[in-house]
């Protein structure tokens, strides 16, 4: 198994991948930045695409937690959670579309940010 095939695995498995971060006062902590199950994708939908509540849905703590850390830190954060969790939203997006489309509820035009 190549490297990046062993850290896809590990990360299904572990529901995640952690990483270190570091919060304004120069403290580090580790954490997990979370793939989201697909029970919660609802929920996920309201934060996407706008960072400030994205980032506390992926690492799961509070909006106050997320805004301690670094610039450097916080973007590590959202690049990871959206790498994680893009294709399974693009996914479900698509599903709840296709099923409003089905009962004839007209959709408006929606572009989804690029991760």
């Amino acid at each position: 198994m190549n490297p990046q095939t062993q850290e896809d695995a590990l990360t299904t498995l572990l529901d995640g991948r952690e990483i270190e971060v570091t919060h304004c006062d120069g403290s580090t902590e580790r954490v997990k930045v979370r793939k989201i199950p697909i029970r919660r994708l609802s929920e996920f939908a309201g934060a996407w695409g706008r960072p400030e509540k994205e980032a506390p849905f992926y690492a799961d703590r509070s909006p106050h937690w997320t805004e301690s850390l670094t610039d450097d830190s916080f973007a590590e954060l959202m690049d990871v959670g959206r790498e994680l969790n893009f294709a399974s939203f693009k996914r479900w997006f698509r599903w709840q579309v296709q099923s409003l489309e089905a009962v004839n509820v007209p959709m408006p035009t929606l572009v989804l940010p690029k991760p």
